[in-house]
């Protein structure tokens, strides 16, 4: 029978520094994060600068167009009033304004309903978050 024995505090030291390493940036990290209620719910709030109630949320959501481009989202969150979209983003050329219009015409189109009146159509946050300031509003 072979048995390998493994340095724990080795392997322990690296793990550690692994996770000291990460940003709520990293695809990987944030995927863990926002899958906890009470984070995302406190990131929201902090975000937001108020109180927010989550009714629904799911990370990586996919919304599929058959007509075009689909997306697929980093975090979707419903609350009462709202649709939250949040998007991290480390290449800055993935965060371009326009993204963000199409996010929120694919989320109006998949939320919507024939007939609904447009004035009920739920308030919707779109949510950006990158590692550099790609609009230039930081000096």
């Amino acid at each position: 029978m072979f048995v390998c024995e493994r340095n724990t505090e080795y392997l322990d030291a690296e793990y550690l520094d692994a996770i000291s390493r990460l940003k709520v940036i990293d695809d990987d990290f944030m995927r863990i994060v926002f899958k906890d209620k009470e984070c995302l719910t406190q990131f929201l709030e902090i975000i937001l600068e108020r109180p927010i109630e989550i009714i629904e949320w799911h990370v990586q959501y996919d919304i599929n167009n058959i007509l075009g481009r689909s997306i697929s989202i980093d975090v979707f969150v419903k609350t009462e009033n709202h649709y939250i979209n949040i998007e991290v983003q480390r290449d800055y050329t993935g965060a371009n304004p326009r993204r963000a219009r199409f996010h929120g015409s694919l989320i109006d189109a998949s939320t919507s309903y024939p007939k609904e009146e447009w004035k009920d159509l739920p308030h919707m946050i779109i949510i950006f978050i990158t590692e550099e300031d790609v609009l230039g509003y930081v000096q």
